[in-house]
């Protein structure tokens, strides 16, 4: 028996037990609680487990497609245009199937997108990240490590994920999809993506709850969560302003009514304020595009060589360069907030999420 094989016997050996342990009539109330509570710790860490394992192998992948991507943008003689091209589309190809073999080998071949607390791996996973600290400007914090390598130079003949219809403006569509195939989230960083994570599935229900009635995803509403109060439940969605009383940042005075609010209230309002209840392009280009538009293009407009942490942070697409206030942007500042690609780079990557 493999090691890979011996920890997953393992896991299932301890889930069985403590779910003995919680079910058995011979139990007290107390002990049936434990046992329901360390099983789902046990669930959480071995969700931690695939997360990280596949997390792990797809940066490598895309470290590798990154190289051959320099290679191919060497080939400049007119004569070896077709062999580019047809090298183009062979690591594209590859890297499509080596990713498609991994979210079904997650999802163990289930007919739909396996929930995070489904999925099972088979090697150990990275060490636990510390919860993020809140913090006013950009939530929530974690700790300083060290810098992702500078995001590589787009190349035109580079190989790109199929691009579908868009609602995006043309100009960005193409920028998004090829900044989202090529986006691997750092080695050191795994960890703290994996926390994220789990607090999004946590949410997940009250997500659904406020998203489904206006067609949104359940993750796009959670990621905005996560990046915009750390995923607390007693913060505006609009900017993590408190609830018990409309809010004072940007959007100014939302939502209307009477103090204070509930967190439903408040997100169905944050939600249809950006129009999000119209929009259906849930493409990698259309939800990057709208979680830009959320946070503002500041980036963009002023600093263009720095993509904005609000979507890169914790990639291989965002080395340093952020605002620290309110139009104070410090070049050296490195944003300490996880990144909405990062998030969404990983579920993708592990099957609990499919891009339309």
């Amino acid at each position: 028996m493999s090691t890979q094989d011996e920890v997953a016997q393992a896991y299932v050996t301890a889930a069985n037990n403590l779910l003995a342990v919680r079910n058995s009539p011979d139990s007290s109330d107390a002990v049936a609680e434990a046992a329901e509570k360390a099983l789902n710790e046990l669930t959480i860490a071995r969700m931690d487990q695939i997360v990280a394992d596949y997390a792990g192998r797809t940066a490598a992948l895309n470290h590798l497609v990154e190289r051959l991507n320099g290679v191919t943008s060497q080939i400049t003689v007119d004569a070896a245009a077709a062999i580019k091209s047809r090298l183009a589309a062979a690591i594209t190809n590859a890297r499509d199937l080596l990713l498609r073999d991994a979210a079904e080998r997650i999802a163990g071949g289930a007919a739909q997108p396996p929930s995070l607390h489904a999925v099972v791996a088979d090697e150990p996973a990275l060490g636990a990240a510390p919860a993020p600290q809140a913090d006013k400007s950009e939530t929530p914090e974690v700790p300083e490590l060290p810098v992702a390598p500078a995001r590589p130079k787009l190349d035109a003949a580079a190989p790109v994920i199929a691009t579908r219809p868009t609602l995006v403006p043309e100009n960005l569509s193409q920028d998004y999809e090829k900044l989202f195939a090529t986006c691997a989230v750092g080695p050191d960083r795994i960890g703290q993506v994996n926390w994220h994570l789990q607090k999004l599935e946590a949410g997940r229900q009250r997500y659904q709850a406020v998203g489904g009635p206006l067609g949104i995803p359940w993750w796009f509403i959670g990621i905005i969560h996560g990046l915009e109060t750390g995923f607390r439940f007693d913060r505006h969605l609009h900017n993590g302003d408190p609830l018990t009383a409309r809010t004072v940042h940007v959007p100014k005075n939302r939502p209307t009514g009477n103090p204070p609010f509930s967190w439903e209230a408040s997100a169905d309002d944050a939600l249809r304020w950006e129009k999000l209840d119209q929009w259906t392009d849930w493409s990698a280009a259309g939800v990057l595009f709208k979680w830009e538009k959320y946070n503002g293009f500041g980036y963009r407009k002023h600093h263009p060589d720095v993509l904005t942490p609000y979507l890169w942070s914790f990639t291989n697409q965002y080395a340093k360069g952020k605002y620290v206030a309110d139009g104070q942007f410090d070049p050296n500042a490195i944003s300490k907030q996880c990144g909405a690609a990062a998030m969404l780079r990983t579920l993708v990557n592990s099957g609990a999420v499919s891009l339309a």
